[in-house]
């Protein structure tokens, strides 16, 4: 393990270490000849002059990379029994790290949106000639920026198509032919990328390829589960991806790292439509009922009052000049007959006050009865055009009220109308709602079947296959034995001719 502060090739700074593994470690150093740049430094640990020219190799193969989600390799060298790799160095933390801080398995969205961007990396490496293949994909090799932008790290067993690497893997995500070491190509990166996927979305590490195989040899069961048996949160069609990936033959994997990112897009489509926001803007119809003014007609009878003060004060004015007419006794005394007798004036005298009682009071009652009937007349006349005048508007507002209530009545009437329409149609619409269900239900049962029969046909063609395999292997076997059997029998005629 190299020092803080230890200086390599006069030139790079080790700052603190990062990882340590079986092959060697990785520290975070810093570039002095550029200001002290950050660097990442691996130091790998190689014995045989084959690994090392692997090794030189591998980092020349890397260094003409040149992508967003590839580290780009700055220098190579041998130093103190070890060879140094320097590449730029990423911050952030690794697919694992974030993985065990959770504590359980990561949301579907944020999976395939990391294995997008890891995706398009590998396409732009498949692509170059000779493809360059990662041969170790795993949470702890996808490096995740505080940007948010996914990279591939560690490249200590890439190699490019057909020729020689340094020879390692890690058993949960390697393919089988790569623990075989019987060659890698792009299907091998895309069978590690969906173990990664795995792990991620279950959170737990998937069976190996040789447990599988091995598992497969005892009881011809497939020992790994669908993601979404043990995560029923993870759609359908991506645990149908992962498993394409994850074959155990390349034949019948994902062909291709373009066409795995087209079917995660399909998928993640899909699981799109499915998360989509079930809020629908709902319209608020507001009705405004017009009211309609009626005018009323004050029915004091203050104009009334008025007028027959009015009249009142006329006849008034009558009644005192009636009286004043009447009222004057000296000139009733100049119209009577003078006696110079005493007794007889006397007599007259009395007799003229009596009869002067007698024309007052009933001149007085005869001027008060037509008064009275006058006044009577037209307090009547008053009162019956009052009425006249409130019976149009009382029939007015009586029938205005009647129209408003038979508007509201004809409003109820429609809307009970309306709801028993909607109940009809509520009604008539559930026969097709059980029959689309009873289809639905009868495609997801086809679809099943078909899963089973294609589940049951893999399954025969696995077999099939490895009958084939282990007919070979038994030729191979007899082929080998013929020959050594034929050395044997050489090497002893050899003998007994010597002899």
């Amino acid at each position: 393990m190299l020092q803080t502060g230890t200086v390599l090739n006069r030139r790079y700074e080790i700052l603190r270490l990062i990882a340590e593994g079986g092959m060697g470690a990785v520290y975070e150093g810093r570039d002095l000849k550029f200001g002290g740049s950050p660097v990442a430094i691996k130091r790998c640990l190689l014995s045989g002059e084959a690994m090392q020219r692997a090794f030189v190799r591998e980092a020349e193969l890397l260094a003409n990379l040149s992508h967003p989600g590839v580290p780009k390799v700055r220098d190579i060298f041998v130093e103190a029994e070890g060879h140094y790799l320097v590449m730029e160095y990423i911050p952030g933390r690794d697919l694992e790290e974030i993985l065990n801080d959770r504590g359980a398995a990561v949301p579907t969205e944020d999976a395939l949106r990391w294995i997008e961007q890891a995706l398009d990396a590998l396409i732009y490496m498949h692509s170059q000639r000779p493809p360059v293949i990662h041969r170790d994909l795993k949470p702890s090799n996808l490096k995740l920026t505080p940007s948010g932008h996914v990279m591939l790290i560690d490249f200590g067993l890439a190699k490019g198509n057909g020729k020689s690497s340094v020879v390692g893997y890690s058993a949960s995500y390697a393919p089988l032919e790569q623990l075989q070491d019987d060659g890698t190509d792009a299907r091998s990166d895309l069978y590690s990328l969906g173990a990664t996927l795995y792990r991620l979305l279950t959170g737990q590490e998937p069976e190996s390829a040789l447990s599988r195989v091995k598992q497969m040899a005892k009881d011809h069961r497939d020992p790994l589960l669908r993601v979404n048996a043990i995560n029923d949160r993870v759609p359908a069609a991506v645990a149908q991806i992962i498993w394409d990936a994850m074959a155990l033959e390349r034949e019948e994997r994902l062909q291709s790292a373009d066409e795995m990112r087209r079917r995660f897009r399909e998928a993640g489509k899909s699981l799109a439509s499915s998360f989509q926001p079930a809020y629908t803007p709902t319209e608020t119809v507001q009705s405004t009922a017009n009211s309609s003014s009626v005018n009323k007609v004050d029915t004091s009878p203050r104009s009334i009052v008025h007028s027959a003060a009015g009249s009142s004060q006329k006849s008034s004015s009558m009644n005192g000049q009636v009286v004043g007419l009447s009222s004057g006794p000296d000139d009733i005394e100049t119209g009577k007959t003078v006696r110079k007798s005493s007794k007889l004036r006397l007599a007259l005298i009395v007799a003229g006050f009596v009869t002067l009682w007698f024309l007052t009071y009933s001149g007085i009652s005869c001027v008060r009865l037509p008064i009275d009937l006058s006044q009577r007349q037209e307090v009547e006349q008053g009162q019956g055009t009052t009425a006249q005048g409130q019976q149009p508007e009382q029939r007015e507002s009586t029938a205005q009220g009647g129209a408003e209530q038979k508007q509201v009545d004809d409003q109820a009437e429609q809307e009970a109308k309306k709801r028993e329409e909607e109940a009809a149609a509520r009604e008539a619409e559930r026969p097709k709602q059980e029959e689309a269900a009873a289809r639905e239900a009868e495609r997801q049962r086809q679809e099943a079947a078909a899963r089973e029969a294609a589940a049951a046909r893999q399954k025969a063609e696995m077999e099939a296959k490895k009958q084939a395999a282990r007919e070979k292997r038994e030729r191979s076997l007899n082929v080998l034995n013929a020959v050594m059997g034929e050395l044997a029998r050489q090497r002893q005629n050899k003998k007994d001719s010597g002899q």
